[in-house]
Order: structure tokens, then sequence, then C-alpha cells
């Protein structure tokens, strides 16, 4: 069962939901900006790690003495279940993304950073390579997790940015579903097997930020990049007899949350039943949309029951710039192996000169 944030926080404080500042309260994890063409200078100037994004729900787990929880983007706290008194030293915080394996037909937590160890949160101040060393001890230690988070919890597979090409062998495609699927077996922890959905490229000597940092991006294919519209639907009954029309709105949000509507479409269908002799509203809900560049329309790809939000203008400006500067996997191999190979010349050549 979900508890609202505010509710936790009066838990842990004693204070009513009254005095705790809503503002205030975000998601603590870093949220990537997308990568186009003209971030390609970002990659040129420094070091990359790159690992690759999972189709999952992201969450923060909040490893307890007794208890652990997982916090989603709209700050709702979900307990996990009570098998056992697994954790005996708290205060630990991991960030990552929960997914399906499909070998083992189980959910399991994907970790790629973390932010506390044991009330330690000096470690959000370590580079990236330091906290990955954190987090492959943390799998070895059976102090802070028990038989059932060692089987839940799993890391994320790091990359070098000259290992961009190994990665992508990794990724296979689906092409009768149109997915790409993650599949990983040598490597310890076990199999993994999920839907990938693109890159996530983290600057390698930065420090855990939150909110939208300017250093971390994520890379989709062509047909990935997506907007979370509101969508609204009614239903008009026309005078011809046995016909309907379906009209959709797609709305998003400005930064001032009044709702925009970006699109309109109509759709005509007939029924053997008599329609609606009035309008009906249907309960809006988030769905997710792809932009067809062969059709030149949105089409819907999935629900998103997890977000109350539609995207912003701002991000559906964004992503619009995307689809326009798709940068295509064989470019972004080929950039990344271009720059690492100047990267070792120019390593040489001033070691020759000194």
């Amino acid at each position: 069962m979900a508890l609202q944030i505010t509710s936790f926080f009066g838990l842990l404080t004693g204070l009513t939901q009254i005095k705790i500042c809503t503002n205030c309260l975000f998601f603590i994890g870093p949220m990537p900006k997308n990568f186009s063409r003209g971030k390609i200078n970002y990659l040129k100037a420094k070091d990359y790690i790159v690992l690759e994004k999972s189709d999952g729900v992201r969450y923060v787990v909040l490893l307890g003495k007794q208890k652990s929880f997982l916090l989603d983007r709209n700050l709702c706290v979900h307990k996990t279940p009570e098998r056992e008194m697994h954790v005996q030293n708290g205060g630990t915080i991991l960030d990552g993304e929960l997914s399906l394996n499909m070998v083992k037909q189980a959910y399991e937590y994907l970790i790629y950073d973390i932010f506390a160890l044991e009330g330690d949160w000096r470690i959000s101040t370590w580079d990236l390579a330091g906290r990955i060393v954190i987090i492959n001890k943390l799998k070895q230690k059976n102090l802070i997790l028990g038989n059932w988070l060692q089987k839940f919890l799993q890391k994320k597979d790091f990359f070098a940015k000259t290992d961009i090409q190994k990665l992508f062998s990794k990724i296979q495609t689906d092409f009768f579903l149109n997915d790409h699927l993650y599949i990983n077996q040598v490597r310890n922890g076990g199999i993994l097997c999920n839907k990938n959905d693109g890159l996530i490229l983290v600057l390698s000597k930065t420090v855990y930020f939150t909110k939208h940092p300017n250093s971390i991006f994520k890379w989709k294919y062509s047909k990935g990049n997506s907007i979370d519209f509101m969508v609204n639907r009614e239903i008009k009954k026309e005078p011809v007899k046995g016909s309907c029309f379906i009209q959709s709105k797609l709305l998003c949000q400005n930064l001032k949350k009044n709702i925009l509507n970006v699109l309109t479409r109509k759709k005509l269908f007939y029924s053997t039943a008599s329609c609606f002799s009035r309008i009906l509203l249907r309960r809006q809900q988030i769905e997710e949309f792809d932009f067809n560049r062969q059709k030149g329309k949105w089409s819907v790809s999935k629900k998103r029951p997890d977000k109350q939000n539609s995207n912003s203008v701002k991000v559906v400006l964004h992503t619009i710039e995307n689809i326009a500067e798709t940068m295509d996997k064989n470019e972004l191999i080929d950039r990344c192996i271009k720059q690492s190979l100047r990267e070792i010349r120019c390593k040489i050549i001033l070691y020759q000169q000194y």
C-alpha cells in the first residue's frame, strides 16, 4: 500500500501534514536530459560512463533498520514485503529502476547509483567510479542485505565510453514487436534480461546530483522519443443515425500548470446500438505517444498509470527537437570511437614530448 511522502515525513519528524511544506519536497533522483546531436560536444570534452536504460519504473530504495521502502516519482512510499528482518544496519539509500527479468520472470531492482550507506551521506559527494565500488561491496555484504534483498537487488552493467559497441552487441532487436532486449549472462550476480529503450550517459567525475543535472543524458532510439500527454476523449452524437464521433484531445502542461491543447483528432465509427444522446466525457488519463515520421502522426504506445501529470511544454519542445535531430545508433558509436581514438593519440603525443 502506497503512503504519501508527507505522511512518511510526519512519522519521522512528528509534525502534522499542515506544517510540512509540500513545495520543498521533490524526487531526489536525477532526471536525465534528452541527448541530441547538439549535445555531442559534451562527449568530446569530458569522460562519460554508458549504461543501458531499462524499460521499467523509477524508484529510490530506502533501507531502514527493520523495514525497507520504495519511493516512486509521485512521492509515494511503498513498503516492501515483510518476509524477514533483512536489514541490520539502516540508513542506506539506493537509486535505480524496477524492471522485469524476462528469463527469471521476476521483477528485479537494478541499481545504478547510491546516495548514502549506513547513514553516511558523504558517499554522494564521491565521483561515480567510487560509488560503483561501494555498490559492488554492498552486494557482497550480508550484514546489510538479507537473502531476499540479495536476490531482489541487482547492479546495472557499467561500460566505458570506448566500450559502447560492446554494450550494443548485448542488445537484441525484436523486429516483430519492435522491442529491444538487453541480455548479459557473462556477469557476476546472475543473468540480466530486460527490455531496453535506450542508453544513459553519466559523467564519471561528478557527484550525485538531484533534479535536472546538465551532465546526465538519455539517448533513445529513433522510434523511442515519446511524450506523455493527458488524453481527454469525448463522444459526440451526429444527426446520422448509428454514427458517432470520438474527439480526442492531447493535452500538455505549461509552467503555470494550465492545460494547453496540443492536438485534436476526430474519429468516425458506426455502431448497431443507439448512440448517446448527450456528450459523454471519459476519464482523463496519461498515455505515452510516439511520433511516426513515416506516417507523420502521433500513435499511442502504452498507458502510464504511474504518472498523474502530463509533460510540460518545455519537455514537448525538447522532444520534438530530438525527433528532428535524431542521432541513430551507428552515428553514436562512430562519434564515441573516433573521439576515444583522438584522446589516445593526444596522450601519446604529450607523452613523447616529455
